[in-house]
């Protein structure tokens, strides 16, 4: 019952070790700065502050149509792009080694789970083993007491008893 979980998560983990971008997802912070760096575009970046210090989603009013605004406003432009493919380039390092370390951990996780499914699986086909034997043996008893011989009934008993003293189970958990 509990095993078709242990792998299920298991796999899970392996998916999401396999996917880069899966694994970026999961950093909650950054997903929330990149979709608000996408909601207000490469105009939030020129930096544009209105009165009450807030960042406005618009250029400042300037006229176009004269050649030295339109000068200005190509510059102001050019530098926000400058400045957002560094700040891009930061954070792609930043991000591909935050990535290898939630990947390292993710692979000591998947290490664990895996272990402790091998350990189950091992310990339920010992526990399906020791069933079949019991009643293998049951069965030879059951064939002594209906033959009626009390003297291989003691037998029987004293071999189970040995048998149980010296088959402790291999796996301890």
């Amino acid at each position: 019952m509990y095993l078709h979980y242990l792998e299920q998560v298991r796999d899970e983990i392996e998916q999401l070790i396999d996917d880069n971008r899966d694994m970026a997802e999961m950093y909650l912070t950054e997903k929330k700065s990149r979709m608000e760096l996408s909601c207000y575009g490469d105009q939030s970046l020129l930096g544009y502050k209105s009165t009450d210090g807030a960042l406005s989603l618009s250029a400042p009013f300037s006229h176009v149509s004269s050649p030295s605004g339109s000068r200005r406003l190509e510059k102001s432009l050019s530098i926000a792009r400058i400045r957002h493919e560094s700040m891009r380039s930061l954070k792609s390092g930043a991000e591909t080694q935050s990535i290898e370390e939630l990947e390292m951990l993710l692979e000591t996780y998947f290490v664990v789970i895996d272990s402790s499914l091998n350990k189950l699986t091992s310990l339920k086909e010992y526990i399906d083993d020791t069933e079949d034997f019991i009643n293998i043996q049951l069965g030879s008893v059951g064939l002594i007491f209906t033959k009626g011989d009390l003297k291989e009934i003691k037998e029987e008993v004293a071999k189970y008893k040995i048998y149980l003293r010296y088959n402790q189970p291999i796996i301890k958990i």
